[in-house]
C-alpha cells in the first residue's frame, strides 16, 4: 500500500528510507515517490538511501532502475556520487536485461574509480555470460580476471560457471574445474551445490556412470547427498529407462533420512507411465499419499496425459475431478490433456457433446485458452477426421480473444484435405491471404498433398507453380509429394523432368525422395535409369530402405535381367541393409524357377538362421512355384511348415494343388503331402 512519509528535511528523509528498507516496508510505487522527493534535496551522504530505493525498484523493474540510475548520474558527483554498491546494482539490472556491454561498462567504472569490485558484481556478469552461452569468457573472468583484481571467486561464482558449462553439455569441463578448485589452496573448496550441479549435468547428458563416480566422491569427502543430489540421479535413471535402479536410489534416499518431494515422485511416475506400468504408477501415487505428499498440478497432469494416451480416460477424469475437489488451480494445459484423450473416444462413439461440455466448463472457470491450446486441439480433431468440430473451435477463437495464425489456418486446411473437401481448403487459403497472413511451405505442401491424394494431379501442379510464384521455393517434401503422384498416375516423363529440375536447382535429396524416384522408375519400366541412380546413391553413401531394393529386384526379375537382380541381392548387406521376408521370397521363387532347388532350400535355412521368419504369403508363393514345376515332394515340405505355423492355404494355392492331382500324373506323390490333404486329393480323383 502506498504510504507517503511525514514532511521532513533531507537528513530525516534519508533515515526514514533506510529504516523502512531494512523493515521491508517499501513497495515499488512508494520507492518511486520517495526517490522523486529525495533526489532534489540530496547531498553526498544521501547515496545510501538512494541505493535502497534503487534496490527496491530493481526487483521488478530493472529497466526502470537503470533509468533512475541515469538521473542520479546527471545530478552530478558534487551532489550525490554513486558508490561501488550503486554500480553493483546497475550491473545486476544489466544482467537481467541482457545488456552485457552496459554491465561491463559499469564494472569498468568501478575499477577506474579505484574501488575493489565485489565478488557478487562479477557473479552477475558470469550469469549473464552463461545465459548467452559465452562460458569461455565466463571462465576467463573466474580463472584470470578476478584473481588479478584481488577478488576471490566464491562457491556461488563457481556454481554459476558450472551450471553454464553443464547447460552447454560441457559437464566434463565443469568437472575439470571442480578438481582445479580442490587442488588450489587459495580457492574456496567445492560444496554440495558444486557437486550437485555437475552430477545433474552428467545425468542430463545421459552419462550416468560419471554421475555415479562423482556421487561416490561426495561420500568419500564426508559430504551428505541432499534432495537435489538424489532427485537428479533418479531423474537420469528414469530417462535411461533404468527404473529398478531409480527405485533403489529412492529407497537409499529414504534410508539416509532425505525425504523425497513431489518432484522426485513425479519423475518416477513419468518413467513408469512411459512404460505403461500402471500398477507401479498406482503404487507410487499411494506411497505419495502415505508420506503426506499431495500430487501437485504437474504430477497429476503427467499421470492424466499417460492415462488418456492409453485409453484410460475415465481414470484421467477421476484425477481431474480430485484436483477440483482439492482446490488445485487448473490451467489450460490441464484441460488440454483431458480433451486430447476424450477426443479419441468421441471419434468412436460420436459423442462430441461431452467434449464441448468440458470446454465450456474451462471457460466458466475463467481459464482462457491461448493460441497453442486451440491449435493443438484442432490438430487432434482434424487427424481424427472431425473437421467440422475443428471448424467450430476455430469459430470460437475470436470470442476467446485469440486471432488465428498461420498454424491455425494450416491445421484446419489439413483437416479439410484429409476429408477430401478441397474446395473448403482452398477457400481457407484465400481467407488467410486476404487478412494478411502469408502461407508457408507447409501450407502449400498440405494442399498439394490433398489434391494428389484424390487424384487431382493437375490442380496440384497448378498450386505447385503458384507456390514458386509467391516466392516460396519448393523444398524436398513438396517435390516428393508431386513426384509420387506423377509416378502413381503413370506420368513418368513429367516426374523425370521434375527430378532433373531438382538436380539443377540443387534441391536436397533425402532417403524418402530417392525411394520414391527409384520405385517410380521401376514401376514405369525405366529400369536402366533406376539402376544408374541406385549406383550413384550408393557412391554418395545414401542408405535406401529394403522395400525399394525389393521393388528393383522384382522389376529386374520380371524383365528377364536375372543376373543384375542377383547382383543387387548379393550387394544388400554391402549397402548396410538387411533382407526381409519379401527379399528372400523373391529370390527363392527365382531359384526354384531356375531349377536350383538346393540353393533355394539353403537360402530358406539361411533366412531363418538370421532371424527372418517366413510368413504365409512367402510360403504359399514357394509352394505354388514348386507345384508348377512338378516338385510335389518339395512342395509337401513347405506345406508342412505352413501347417506348423498355423497359416492358411491361399485360394490360389489350394486350387493349384487340386488341379495338379486331378490330372492323375502325380497320384503316387500323395504320400509326400501332409495327411490332412490326402482326403481332398482322393475325392478329386474319385
Amino acid at each position: 500500500m502506498f504510504r507517503r512519509p511525514l514532511p521532513s528535511g533531507g537528513v530525516l528523509l534519508e533515515h526514514i528510507v533506510v529504516d523502512r528498507y531494512r523493515a521491508g516496508d517499501i513497495g515499488a510505487k512508494d520507492a518511486l515517490h520517495l526517490f522523486d522527493e529525495l533526489l532534489p534535496q540530496a547531498r553526498p551522504a544521501s547515496i545510501r538511501a538512494i541505493n535502497c530505493l534503487l534496490a527496491v525498484v530493481a526487483r521488478d523493474g530493472p529497466a526502470l532502475a537503470v533509468s533512475l540510475f541515469n538521473r542520479v548520474a546527471r545530478a552530478g558527483a558534487e551532489k550525490v556520487a554513486p558508490t561501488v554498491h550503486t554500480y553493483g546494482l546497475l550491473v545486476r539490472c544489466c544482467r537481467r536485461l541482457g545488456c552485457l556491454d552496459l554491465g561491463f561498462a559499469a564494472l569498468g567504472r568501478i575499477l577506474k574509480t579505484g574501488w575493489r569490485a565485489e565478488t557478487i558484481t562479477f557473479t552477475d556478469l558470469l550469469r549473464a555470460l552463461c545465459a548467452q552461452k559465452k562460458t569461455g569468457d565466463a571462465m576467463d573472468i573466474v580463472l584470470r580476471q578476478m584473481p588479478e583484481l584481488d577478488c576471490t571467486p566464491n562457491d556461488f561464482s563457481y556454481s554459476v560457471l558450472f551450471k553454464g558449462l553443464c547447460d552447454e553439455k560441457k559437464s566434463e569441463k565443469a568437472l575439470e574445474l571442480l578438481y582445479m578448485m580442490d587442488d588450489d589452496a587459495d580457492s574456496c573448496p567445492p560444496t554440495v551445490v558444486s557437486f550437485n550441479t555437475i552430477i545433474d549435468g552428467f545425468c542430463k547428458q545421459g552419462e550416468l556412470e560419471k554421475a555415479f563416480t562423482l556421487f561416490h566422491k561426495m561420500l568419500e569427502r564426508g559430504m551428505s547427498p541432499n534432495l537435489v543430489t538424489y532427485s537428479s540421479i533418479i531423474d537420469g535413471l528414469c530417462k535411461a529407462q533404468a527404473m529398478d535402479k531409480a527405485e533403489m536410489f529412492l529407497r537409499r534416499m529414504i534410508e539416509d533420512d532425505v525425504m523425497p518431494d513431489c518432484t522426485t515422485y513425479t519423475t518416477l511416475l513419468h518413467g513408469y507411465c512411459s512404460f505403461g506400468q500402471w500398477e507401479e504408477v498406482d503404487r507410487i501415487l499411494e506411497e505419495m499419499y502415505r508420506a503426506c505428499i499431495e500430487p501437485d498440478i504437474v504430477t497429476n497432469t503427467v499421470v492424466m496425459k499417460y492415462y488418456c494416451k492409453n485409453g484410460r480416460c475415465a481414470e484421467a477424469r477421476k484425477i481431474f475431478d480430485s484436483m477440483i475437489q482439492r482446490g488445485q488451480k487448473l490451467d489450460a494445459t490441464t484441460y488440454s490433456v483431458l480433451l486430447h484423450g476424450l477426443i479419441h473416444g468421441f471419434c468412436t462413439c460420436g459423442n462430441w457433446e461431452k467434449a464441448e461440455a468440458l470446454y465450456s466448463e474451462m471457460l466458466n472457470r475463467g481459464i482462457h485458452p491461448d493460441i497453442v491450446f486451440f491449435n493443438t486441439i484442432m490438430g487432434k480433431l482434424c487427424k481424427a477426421r472431425m473437421v467440422m468440430e475443428a471448424q467450430s473451435l476455430f469459430d470460437d477463437m475470436e470470442l476467446a480473444g485469440e486471432k488465428p495464425n498461420v498454424i491455425t489456418y494450416t491445421t484446419l486446411i489439413n483437416g479439410y484435405c484429409l476429408a477430401g473437401k478441397m474446395h473448403e481448403a482452398m477457400r481457407l487459403l484465400d481467407v488467410m491471404v486476404s487478412i494478411g497472413l502469408k502461407p508457408g511451405a507447409f501450407t502449400f505442401d498440405t494442399l498439394i498433398n490433398g489434391f494428389c491424394t484424390i487424384g487431382m494431379i493437375q490442380e496440384a501442379l497448378t498450386l505447385f507453380r503458384e507456390m514458386s510464384n509467391t516466392g516460396i521455393k519448393p523444398g524436398t517434401v513438396t517435390c516428393s509429394i508431386i513426384l509420387h503422384a506423377l509416378f502413381q498416375s503413370g506420368k513418368a516423363v513429367s516426374a523425370r523432368i521434375l527430378y532433373l529440375k531438382m538436380i539443377i536447382n540443387k534441391t536436397p535429396l533425402d532417403v524418402i525422395t530417392c525411394c520414391i524416384i527409384l520405385r517410380g522408375l521401376c514401376k514405369n519400366n525405366c529400369v536402366d535409369e533406376a539402376l544408374e541412380m541406385f549406383r550413384k546413391l550408393c557412391f554418395m553413401g545414401i542408405q535406401l530402405e529394403i522395400g525399394t531394393l525389393n521393388i528393383m529386384i522384382d522389376t529386374l526379375l520380371k524383365g528377364g535381367r536375372k543376373k543384375e537382380a542377383m547382383d543387387l541381392f548379393t550387394s544388400i548387406l554391402d549397402n548396410g541393409l538387411v533382407p526381409d521376408v519379401v527379399t528372400y521370397s523373391l529370390v527363392m521363387v527365382h531359384l526354384i524357377e531356375e531349377g536350383l532347388l538346393e540353393e533355394s532350400d539353403n537360402l530358406f535355412l539361411y533366412m531363418q538362421k538370421n532371424g527372418c521368419a517366413p510368413d504365409s504369403r512367402m510360403l504359399n508363393s514357394v509352394v505354388r512355384r514348386l507345384l508348377q514345376i512338378g516338385e510335389v515332394s518339395k512342395a509337401g515340405v513347405y506345406l508342412s511348415i505352413i501347417d506348423e505355423n498355423h497359416f492358411s492355404l491361399e485360394a490360389s494355392t489350394s486350387s493349384l494343388l487340386t488341379s495338379v492331382f486331378s490330372e492323375g500324373k502325380y497320384q503316387h506323390h500323395q504320400k509326400f503331402l501332409p495327411e490332412k490333404y490326402w482326403s481332398s486329393m482322393e475325392s478329386t480323383n474319385g
